[in-house]
């Protein structure tokens, strides 16, 4: 999954998408058999994705918190660049 983000100019929204509402939060959709993942994270400087955080999906909605450590981790790590 990672390296077709990476290596792909577009990349479908099933497996890759902002999140609305959430300050810039990505999502990496991943499935493995019946169980269905979603990393989080960001794009730094539209260069490339830093993911933050992983967890299995059970739910239609992005728990809030997960969505919050994502902020959280990207701000720490706007904060060790500068």
């Amino acid at each position: 999954m990672l390296s077709l983000i990476e290596e792909m100019e577009t990349v479908s929204t099933k497996f890759y998408k902002q999140l609305s509402n959430c300050d810039g939060i990505i999502e990496v959709r991943a499935q493995i058999g019946k169980n269905n993942f979603r990393l989080l994270g960001f794009e730094d400087k539209n260069i490339f994705v830093v993911l933050t955080n992983g967890f299995k999906k059970k739910d239609q909605k992005v728990p809030k918190s997960e969505i919050k450590l994502a902020q959280q981790r990207r701000d720490e790590y706007h904060k060790r660049i500068l």
